[in-house]
């Protein structure tokens, strides 16, 4: 008899130094990188068309590394950077902070939530995503709603004032929250010295790969949970194909992260295995699978869920 959700060997729940070391490097590297030779280029060399590809690529890599921080902040407060509570989730947030506008503590204000309510009524994430209907609207307008939230919330939990905290919780999450908004006005006061100093070149690097993540992030929710179900086992969709997993660093796994949260990304590729040997992806679940970046396009223009259980 095929299990609706097969048990896990207990080594894919525990994180590993080399994984955790080797995510965190490459989206460093991946946003640094690219900014680093963005603004060495835009210093160096005067403004020319023939630079404009170069430019554009720089900053979807830089946008899409910066993308994988945040990811690295979700994993921080998942507990799957490091064995040890505390170390995952200030890890999560020192490695997160470069990102101008986010907090990950904020983020984690709401995702426990998301995850015990996935596409049900009280999923935060409907209300944020749901009302928007046009492909035009999900791209300006999600991350606008989604961050603005954040930002208020690691505030009012800096403050120990944000009743919708788990009361074990409080005391833990407010200390984060006070090192999150610690961190970011530091890597803030870094970018303005960069500015000070040399404002095209900080535009046309830190600049534009915020900007491009700013797009690049907007559409991902749709892309994981528009056209799914409020069944657990159907709530979310997982993205299959080598292109996402090097863009992702393996978090394009949705479906597994959410039917095993306490799994680290990087391990979700065997998860993925296991499930398809058990025959979890057989019949109707297979449509949550998405095998191209033209069948991302269409789920990204589906209805959000809109709750009930």
């Amino acid at each position: 008899m095929t299990l609706a959700k097969p048990t896990l060997p207990a080594a894919l729940f525990k994180p590993t130094w080399s994984g955790s070391a080797a995510f965190i490097a490459y989206a460093c590297v991946m946003y640094w990188g690219a900014v680093g030779v963005s603004f060495a280029l835009a210093t160096k060399c005067p403004l020319s068309w023939a630079f404009l590809p170069l430019w554009l690529a720089l900053a979807v890599v830089g946008g899409q590394g910066l993308h994988l921080l945040g990811w690295v902040g979700h994993e921080g407060f998942h507990f799957n950077l490091a064995r040890r509570r505390e170390v995952s989730a200030l890890l999560g947030i020192l490695f997160s902070s470069p990102i101008l506008c986010f907090s990950t503590v904020g983020e984690n204000s709401i995702h426990w939530r998301h995850h015990r309510r996935t596409n049900q009524d009280g999923d935060p994430q409907i209300p944020l995503y749901g009302p928007l209907r046009s492909i035009l609207s999900r791209l300006l307008l999600a991350r606008l709603a989604t961050e603005r939230l954040y930002l208020k919330n690691v505030v009012l939990l800096a403050l120990g004032k944000l009743s919708d905290t788990p009361q074990e919780a409080k005391a833990a999450m407010k200390r984060y929250a006070r090192v999150n908004l610690l961190t970011s006005v530091l890597f803030v006061a870094l970018y303005v010295w960069l500015a000070s100093v040399d404002l095209r070149s900080t535009l046309l690097s830190i600049g534009a790969a915020h900007l491009a993540g700013f797009l690049l992030t907007s559409l991902r929710p749709y892309a994981e949970h528009a056209g799914t179900s409020a069944d657990p086992l159907r709530c979310a969709r997982t993205r299959v194909n080598g292109l996402a997993s090097v863009a992702y660093f393996f978090n394009n796994y949705h479906l597994e992260h959410h039917l095993y949260p306490r799994v680290p990304c990087y391990k979700l590729p065997a998860v993925h295995a296991l499930l398809r040997s058990r025959g979890f992806y057989d019949g109707e679940r297979a449509s949550l699978l998405a095998r191209s970046v033209g069948q991302v396009v269409q789920a990204v223009g589906l209805a959000y869920p809109t709750g009930g259980t």
